[in-house]
């Protein structure tokens, strides 16, 4: 189920359930009232969405990349992560029909790739740098 949800709570501060609403504009100013999921019908309560997770993964890849750069197997742990991304963005653009992308990830990998193909890593992670490059 998609949508954006606000918390329906009792007078004591309890999680009764979840009003959803399918836009922004609807959750700020409803123009009717809408129904209440109860916490106990839902599997789980809302969460993140597929893209928003699909970003704070790569974000948290980027990350550890940018703190270890001269570590092969961060990098390839990258690329593939943006590559397992990339499909998984696929697959929800397909089921959504959308018609442009989303947010892709194929960019990253294949960048990330060229540069697992380019790069001496055992000189690189015994520190010698510069001289890493492959000719």
């Amino acid at each position: 189920m998609r949508g954006l949800f606000k918390e329906v709570r009792d007078g004591g501060g309890n999680l009764l359930g979840y009003k959803r609403y399918p836009t922004y504009e609807q959750l700020l100013n409803p123009v009717s009232e809408v129904g209440t999921f109860r916490l106990q019908d839902l599997a789980s309560p809302p969460g993140e969405s597929t893209l928003a997770r699909c970003v704070h993964r790569y974000n948290e890849a980027r990350t550890r990349l940018l703190e270890s750069p001269d570590r092969q197997a961060v990098w390839t742990e990258f690329a593939g992560l943006c590559e397992s991304l990339d499909t998984e963005v696929q697959k929800y653009q397909a089921r959504l029909r959308a018609e442009q992308p989303l947010v892709r990830f194929d960019q990253e990998a294949h960048f990330a790739r060229d540069v697992l193909a380019n790069i001496d890593w055992t000189a690189m992670e015994k520190g010698l740098g510069a001289g890493a490059v492959s000719p």
